[in-house]
């Protein structure tokens, strides 16, 4: 920090017209060996920039401000000049947020946020600077927001050497070592080192270069206006097309750039099978809040992120980390983390018989409540009535399948799905899997009578012998006859979390639920009722 702080403000600094052309970024390429590990794995560039269909990636700006010394109408004015420079190569900026900081608040890289590109905009006169080549800060004096300094610091934070780049070896002037050399970029000319002979270019109108220097009796021809020169500081104004498609490939693979494109995120694994340790990076002047919507069911450390499962639990938790005191003001992020399993009882959402067309052998849709694991594996089974005698049918990647069945014979069977993560496996309840197999209608059986589907105030519930007619319905059939419908039952229903939010046993046959103030969302009803449950999904919609 004192060492670029002295940058800043030492005695011996340069005049201004010189500091805004000459950058102290270090030319050491910090990230070539694992850039180019990375795009080898994928067979070359991330997406070409040439290709019409190739999406923008939209980078995240936080401006460092000391002293007031420019306003948030200047700093669009930046965003405006990068996205006019940039947006060519499928390259975007944004503002997150400007970030004042008074007379004798820091200045460095201890507020810097490692999820945005961040600019500070200091006075005085000090040569710009930014980080490194792939970084996410860069330092500007006020003299240079205007100028091509700007897109030339972003571009050595988006992964550019200057086009000279004279740490490296130096690129010959017929291009033949342009991938090992020079700026690594082969649509950039080789490049003298310009500023070192300015008056090789005769002004900033004409940018013409007449040097005659060489390298081995070749004589170099530069591009005075490429952003990433020593050129004039009026006369630079593009990028080549290789410069782009290297900025955009390096925002999809270097580990410093990605988080500056993503949605602020919390680190840490899904699903949670026993403890786990969650994070999210942060400047050292900020602390983190954490806090779980399920406490019962993950806990986790306020100020570590430290979790752990509770009593084995099934379900899915919100975890929310709290950004207190960062750049942008108090900050919360949640994410949605898979608890063991995600899922305690996974209930069938759909179990829709398909009769033959040409053969005697039915088949079932089946879709079930899903984890939010994408890795979860399915295994379908058809079993007898009794539930005995599971044969696997089929597996899947997905929370749905078509099951294969066997010949169409009008008796009762039982659909089961196993549902497997590295945490465990649950199965789906046996009765609610209960089918007939049967193309011709008939059953009879109990139904559940909820209404209104979706709900914003109250949820009626009722249990009858014969289906009802009326259009706004939701039946849910359980083929069980030893179902004693004068018995009384009772209601249970649950949130998308697993946690049980009404209850109550009948009055009447009929259980009235109040759900004006539950969130909207789907929630899972539970019927119990003579032993048996039956089960039903319902929408909640105010």
């Amino acid at each position: 920090m004192n060492k670029i702080l002295s940058l800043f403000f030492s005695s011996t600094v340069v005049a201004t017209s010189l500091s805004a052309q000459i950058c102290a970024t270090s030319e050491i390429d910090r990230f070539q060996n694992q850039f180019q590990a990375r795009l080898s794995a994928i067979g070359g560039t991330t997406l070409s920039i040439s290709n019409p269909n190739t999406p923008n990636i939209n980078v995240r700006v936080i401006f460092h401000i000391y002293n007031n010394i420019i306003s948030s109408a200047g700093t669009d004015v930046m965003i405006n000049t990068l996205n006019a420079t940039f947006n060519p190569f499928k390259i975007s900026f944004y503002k997150y947020c400007d970030n004042f900081i008074p007379v004798g608040g820091s200045r460095g890289f201890d507020i810097a946020q490692p999820y945005a590109i961040n600019i500070y905009i200091l006075d005085g006169f000090f040569t710009p600077y930014a980080g490194g080549i792939g970084a996410t800060t860069l330092f500007l004096p006020l003299a240079s927001v205007n100028t091509s300094t700007l897109p030339h610091e972003v571009g050595h934070c988006l992964y550019l050497f200057h086009t000279h780049n004279e740490r490296g070896c130096l690129e010959k002037p017929d291009g033949s070592n342009c991938t090992t050399c020079g700026d690594y970029v082969c649509d950039t000319p080789a490049d003298p080192t310009l500023y070192k002979i300015r008056y090789w270019v005769d002004n900033e109108t004409n940018c013409s270069y007449n040097g005659t220097f060489t390298l081995d009796g070749q004589p170099y021809n530069p591009d005075t206006r490429n952003i990433m020169s020593y050129s004039r500081l009026n006369c630079r104004n593009r990028f080549t097309v290789g410069q782009g498609q290297r900025m955009y490939d390096a925002l999809g693979t270097l580990d410093v750039l990605i988080p500056t494109t993503k949605p602020l995120q919390i680190q840490g694994p899904s699903p949670v099978c026993t403890n786990a340790n969650f994070s999210f990076g942060t400047s050292a002047v900020s602390t983190i809040s954490w806090s779980s919507s399920n406490p019962s069911g993950l806990t986790i450390n306020p100020t570590t992120g430290a979790a752990t499962r509770i009593n084995n639990f099934n379900g899915q938790v919100t975890i929310t980390a709290t950004i207190n005191g960062g750049a942008c003001g108090n900050v919360s992020v949640p994410r949605t983390v898979v608890v063991g399993t995600g899922v305690a009882d996974p209930l069938f959402e759909q179990k829709t018989i398909v009769c033959p067309t040409g053969s005697y052998f039915y088949s079932i849709l089946g879709r079930v409540t899903q984890s939010l694991d994408p890795n979860a594996s399915y295994k379908w089974y058809i079993g007898k009535a009794n539930r005995t005698n599971f044969v696997l049918k089929t597996t899947s990647s997905s929370n749905s399948a078509t099951v294969p069945g066997d010949v169409v014979d009008n008796l009762f069977y039982t659909l089961r799905v196993d549902i497997t993560n590295i945490c465990g496996t649950v199965i789906t309840a046996y009765q609610e899997g209960r089918f007939k197999a049967s193309c011709s209608g008939g059953g009879g059986g109990t139904f559940a009578k909820i209404f209104p589907n979706p709900a914003s105030n109250q949820l009626t519930i009722g249990l009858s012998s014969s289906q009802p007619s009326q259009s706004n319905i939701n039946i849910e059939t359980n083929e069980g006859s030893d179902i004693d419908l004068t018995a009384d039952f009772e209601a249970r229903l649950y949130d998308s979390f697993q946690q049980r939010v009404r209850s109550a046993s009948s009055q009447n046959g009929v259980v009235n639920f109040n759900v004006a103030d539950l969130p909207n969302g789907i929630y899972y009803l539970h019927l119990i009722n003579g032993g048996q449950i039956i089960r039903k999904q319902i929408m909640v919609s105010k």
